[in-house]
């Protein structure tokens, strides 16, 4: 895919996840200055709703520098 072509099919979606320091929907608003962050303990999950079934052929994550 072609970045011209990549599009961010999260956006506006609801989200929801296991716990939240910061909100779960800043995962996937597509500002790279805010993030999700989750409580410091195992098993964490995030989900977002895309509304369809989904073809999904890449997945981009973006880590924070610590």
């Amino acid at each position: 895919v072609s970045p011209a072509l990549a599009q961010n099919i999260a956006l506006g979606k609801a989200a929801l996840a296991s716990s939240a320091v910061q909100a779960a929907s800043r995962a996937f608003d597509g500002d790279m200055g805010t993030r999700w962050e989750s409580a410091s303990s195992d098993a964490q999950y995030l989900i977002v709703d895309l509304g369809s079934v989904q073809s999904i052929d890449r997945i981009r994550l973006s880590w924070e520098t610590a």
